[in-house]
């Protein structure tokens, strides 16, 4: 018997294509074209699928285990062979590779939402454009017991060695070059950024300073107070600069290490202030471009690792 409208011929297929009668691309119904192309909407595979040629391919398996592998004769590290997943918004994770090279024993894993990277394998987030992140998540370097490996805490912006926090950092600096009037009272000579001192940190406070006078054998000194002239003194000089000349130029440089004794987080600025500790003539904070003067405030570490540290 012969057919009209044969769709092959042995076992070619003879017309462009074979399609259910509710096809529609992309949405409904099954369609296999002479070509090769074919869509479905649910598929079941027993064994595996391979995507690519004989020799650059990859290969999805689920027996016996789940497995995705991806084999090619000339792929290197500037091939992008990758895995990825992308939602709504246009939000991403992505493996680029390969990832190593000349370690079999290398591996990139999951196990139960941990990524882990061994062997010989090298982990790199770079991006040529804005930033690479790690949303919320804390990052060890080094061992897996405590205290043997480096640690980044983005919740509270703080870094860790060997168990030991190494604080946030500078938080403020402010350099001055000018000069205040010659007077017998303490004045002000240079004034930090408004800073936040969180209860349970410690912070390290650094004054370089300067001063001068207009008469011979006076001696100049000099503190660290909090907010004002009125404020709690921090720091006084160990020891007051006696001026050897009128006009000339006395220095140095202090530092002390505070936490925020208050029972509140605590706001405020901190300032380097001179002062006539012995002498009848007047004196100054002196500083120019040539020899600025600064105070700097940083972050270093928890509260409890500073025992006696003085109070803010």
């Amino acid at each position: 018997m012969t057919f009209q409208n044969e769709i092959v011929a042995g076992n070619v297929l003879i017309r462009e294509a074979i399609q259910s009668e509710n096809f529609a691309a992309g949405s409904a119904g099954w369609r296999i074209a002479a070509n090769g192309d074919a869509e479905f909407n649910d598929v079941v595979v027993r064994g595996e699928v391979i995507a690519g040629t004989t020799t650059d391919y990859v290969r999805v398996t689920g027996t016996p285990v789940p497995e995705v592998e991806w084999v090619s004769s000339s792929l290197d590290v500037t091939d992008p062979a990758r895995i990825g997943f992308q939602g709504v918004g246009d939000t991403r994770w992505q493996i680029t590779g390969p990832s190593y090279s000349g370690s079999a024993s290398s591996e990139i894993s999951f196990d139960d939402g941990s990524l882990n990277v061994s062997g010989n394998t090298d982990l790199t987030l770079a991006a040529t454009t804005g930033v690479a992140r790690l949303n919320g998540a804390t990052v060890q370097i080094g061992g897996a017991a405590p205290g043997t490996y480096a640690e980044l805490d983005p919740n509270n912006g703080t870094f860790s060695t060997y168990g030991t926090d190494r604080g946030k950092g500078v938080l403020s600096y402010v350099n001055v070059t000018a000069s205040t009037a010659l007077g017998a009272g303490e004045a002000i000579g240079v004034t930090s950024d408004s800073t936040l001192f969180e209860l349970g940190r410690a912070y390290r406070i650094t004054l370089h300073y300067q001063g001068s006078g207009n008469t011979a054998n006076d001696e100049v000194g000099f503190r660290i107070r909090r907010t004002n002239l009125a404020g709690n003194s921090i720091f006084d000089t160990l020891r007051t600069h006696r001026l050897n000349a009128a006009s000339a130029i006395v220095n140095g440089e202090s530092s002390q290490v505070v936490t925020n004794q208050t029972g509140a987080n605590l706001t405020t600025v901190i300032v380097g202030t001179v002062y006539r500790a012995a002498g009848a003539g007047n004196v100054q904070w002196f500083a120019n471009a040539a020899n600025p003067t600064w105070i700097e405030i940083q972050d270093i570490g928890a509260a409890s690792d500073y025992p006696g540290a003085r109070a803010l």
